[in-house]
């Protein structure tokens, strides 16, 4: 195993040519430290020994990071996809002008809740495979902050979909109404 720097400036561990996610290495690296360092060194950790735990964490924190970085990102297109389906949607409901408008923005409604529920869904199933991934980080410290941090991500997943299902329905209520949903 090496270690490979690329363009960003991570450095990821490479087996047989192929980049690895550092969690799966990270057991392998942790026992093969144990095993080498004996009891002495265990308790007074040399110069070198603590440089290696050092460039350890260092590449925890880099990984970590990167991780970061992308869930913010997946999030963030998440949320984008979901105001624009929601801009859609009002902008086809708000040119509908005909007799038939009431029944078309029930089923504008209807058909937008249930592409909201499949986006949800997906972005469940991922957050729940990213939480089965974090869990398996040897360290509790940073699996407890990647945890935490999942969980702010799907909080304000759900309070973004709450407000654009509420804007929503505060539109049909000012188009069949006169005044805005109370909420």
């Amino acid at each position: 195993m090496k270690l490979q720097k690329y363009q960003n400036q991570a450095v990821m561990p490479v087996v047989d040519g192929q980049a690895v996610e550092l969690s799966q290495v990270m057991p392998v690296i942790s026992a093969q430290l144990e095993r080498s360092l004996g009891f002495w060194e265990k308790l007074f950790p040399s110069e070198t020994s603590l440089e290696i735990q050092q460039s350890h964490l260092a590449r925890l924190k880099i990984y970590n990071e990167h991780l970061e970085k992308s869930l913010d990102a997946d999030c963030r297109a998440r949320y984008a996809s979901l105001e624009h389906t929601l801009r859609d949607h009002i902008l086809k409901g708000l040119a509908a002008m005909s007799a038939e408008r009431q029944l078309f923005f029930q089923e504008q409604q209807k058909m937008l809740i249930s592409s909201l529920n499949i986006l949800a869904s997906g972005f469940i199933s991922e957050m729940t495979e990213s939480l089965t991934k974090i869990r398996e980080i040897p360290d509790p410290i940073i699996r407890q902050s990647e945890e935490q941090r999942i969980y702010a991500h799907i909080n304000r997943f759900n309070r973004s979909e709450n407000r654009l299902l509420d804007e929503f329905l505060s539109l049909l209520d000012i188009q069949f109404a006169g005044s805005p949903r109370k909420k």
